[in-house]
């Protein structure tokens, strides 16, 4: 009789972590006249099903601006788009739901909204917070009718640049389109 060798194997089945995607994001702005560019970047978003979060999670954004499209890329949803990092452009007036959808490898998700506003910016330029910019002379579409606010030269824009405090003043600048 030949002895008989018996090898055991351990196998161990461990439970996937539990919990979902722990959300953590960004946003550049919320409100602002139209149009509107907002950013959001979700990099600080965790989860316990992985050490490596922005690799391993899904990131889907739905920024609610239904019928978004872009001028050069016929057929792509614009009011869509995948990864970390979000951006959108809301040329409309009114309020908006950003939507982040995070899924890890378990399939656990996490919903976050982000509530955007984007203001009518005539009314946010009213008066003499809008300066027009036309070397043709041309201020027939400008919507202050106010002459000292026509600028016709790239001389009088510099100027008035200068009279100007960014960080305080709201104004907007619109230039003549089709003129260099």
């Amino acid at each position: 009789m030949g002895k008989t060798r018996v090898r055991w194997a351990v196998a161990a089945v461990l439970a996937p972590p539990v919990g979902n995607p722990v959300i953590s994001y960004t946003v550049s702005r919320i409100t602002g006249p139209a149009p509107l560019g907002v950013m959001i970047d979700a990099t600080a978003t965790t989860s316990p099903a992985t050490s490596s979060p922005f690799d391993e999670l899904s990131y889907v954004w739905d920024y609610g601006d239904i019928g978004a499209t872009f001028d050069n890329r016929a057929g792509v949803d614009a009011n869509k788009s995948r990864g970390p990092l979000g951006g959108h452009v809301y040329e409309g007036i009114g309020d908006n739901t950003i939507t982040l959808y995070v899924m890890d490898n378990n399939l656990n998700v996490s919903i976050e909204e982000i509530e955007v506003t984007t203001l009518d910016p005539d009314i946010v330029f009213a008066g003499d917070k809008t300066f027009c910019v036309s070397e043709a002379g041309d201020f027939s579409a400008c919507p202050n009718p106010n002459a000292s606010n026509h600028l016709s030269s790239m001389a009088d824009f510099e100027d008035e640049l200068e009279n100007h405090n960014f960080t305080t003043d709201t104004v907007r600048f619109l230039y003549r389109a089709s003129e260099t």
